[in-house]
C-alpha cells in the first residue's frame, strides 16, 4: 500500500446527523486496524521510517475518533437535556457584581 497515498476523511460537520458520525467512525476504526496490521509487518520487517510513518497516522486517526465521539456525545446531552441549553437567568440588578468600596 502506498503509504503517500493514504487520505484522512474530512473533518464532521457540527450540523451533521448522528447516524453520520458513526459511519465515520466505524471507517475510522477500520482504517485503524488496517494501519496497525500494517505498523506490525513494517516493526517486523525492521523497517523503522515506514513504522513511524504508520505511527504517526494511527494516533492522527484516534485523535479523529475521540473527536467525533465527543461530538457525538455532546450531541446525546443536548437531546436528552434541552433545558441545560437554556441560558441562566440573570441575578437581580446590583447584586454580587461589584464591592462598594465607598462604604
Amino acid at each position: 500500500m502506498n503509504i503517500n497515498g493514504i487520505n484522512s476523511p474530512a473533518p464532521a460537520n457540527a450540523n451533521s446527523p448522528a447516524g453520520g458520525a458513526d459511519s465515520q467512525i466505524r471507517a475510522l476504526e477500520q482504517k485503524l486496524q488496517q494501519l496497525t496490521n500494517e505498523k506490525e509487518k513494517a516493526v517486523e520487517a525492521k523497517d523503522e521510517e515506514k513504522a513511524k510513518i504508520l505511527e504517526k497516522q494511527i494516533q492522527e486517526i484516534k485523535k479523529q475518533i475521540a473527536e467525533l465521539k465527543r461530538q457525538e456525545n455532546k450531541e446525546d446531552e443536548k437531546e436528552e437535556n434541552p433545558s441545560s441549553v437554556q441560558a441562566e437567568k440573570p441575578k437581580e440588578p446590583g447584586m454580587g457584581r461589584y464591592l462598594d468600596e465607598s462604604v
